[in-house]
């Protein structure tokens, strides 16, 4: 975790953040989540909600937040402009590069924010994501693929491309690192920085992750989950990603939500 002052603008940073977020969220539920009782009230939803102010202090406490988000509209970015911003850029000799957590990529074409990733599977690593990312912008395999492709369409005019893969950086959102002592505040139940229901922390046991044998690596995979969502109510409104959120803990419920469509 980074250590910054806490100066009363960052206070206001922080709570104004978290009244935006509210209000974001709520939208995004209403609007991009699939209109499904399973979905919507979902453990995980009600989990990112409890979190919100603490999201947001995370987010202020790594001097992410616009300086001016009080004056930012609805649809506007909330993310410090990436110059002015504490960003690590996601390199060979990037000293977090081995590290899990959420990243965001940057499209230095339009400067903007466009896409955040939770990155904790197994033995997966930022370099990694990079690399694994890299690679299907070659088959266009997925929706950010698609919407960042390796080369250009072969007709671009006609849309449904954002920009190419090459003209995007990999910023670290948050680097978290589980056997840091100083990072155990993230999954204490008492005293840490998260609310841990007993329900939230139930459903999480119960959750099958790849690579999450304990229910503290669970609990890890939560806060990267919350944290993309997190970036995601962040951006401008024309992010890419545009499925439900929290996909390795509402997998059954868009399995039954799919099954019934």
């Amino acid at each position: 975790m980074v250590h910054t002052n806490v100066t009363n603008m960052l206070k206001t940073q922080i709570d104004t953040l978290r009244i935006k977020l509210i209000k974001r969220f709520d939208f995004y539920k209403k609007h991009r989540i699939p209109a499904s009782p399973e979905l919507r009230h979902h453990w995980s939803l009600v989990a990112f909600e409890e979190n919100i102010f603490q999201l947001s202090q995370i987010v202020g406490m790594h001097r992410q937040i616009n300086n001016n988000i009080q004056a930012a509209s609805f649809t506007t970015c909330l993310f410090k402009p990436k110059a002015m911003g504490s960003y690590f850029v996601v390199k060979e000799n990037c000293q977090v590069r081995n590290n899990q957590g959420t990243v965001i990529y940057f499209d230095r074409q339009s400067s903007r924010f466009c896409h955040s990733i939770a990155v904790f599977k197994g033995d997966n690593t930022f370099a990694k994501q990079l690399k694994c990312d890299a690679a299907q912008s070659k088959r266009a395999s997925t929706e950010f693929a698609k919407a960042y492709p390796d080369q250009m369409p072969l007709n671009p005019e006609k849309g449904g491309w954002m920009g190419k893969f090459e003209d995007l950086d990999m910023v670290v959102g948050a680097a978290l690192n589980p056997s840091v002592v100083e990072d155990d505040c993230l999954t204490r139940i008492d005293g840490g920085l998260f609310v841990w229901s007993e329900v939230t922390l139930k459903k999480i046991g119960d959750t099958s992750i790849a690579g999450a044998t304990d229910l503290k690596a669970k609990q890890i995979a939560m806060v990267c989950c919350m944290l993309q969502l997190t970036y995601e109510l962040m951006m401008d409104g024309n992010s890419v990603v545009r499925c439900a959120p929290f996909k390795p803990f509402m997998g059954k419920a868009l399995n039954l939500h799919e099954a019934r469509s």
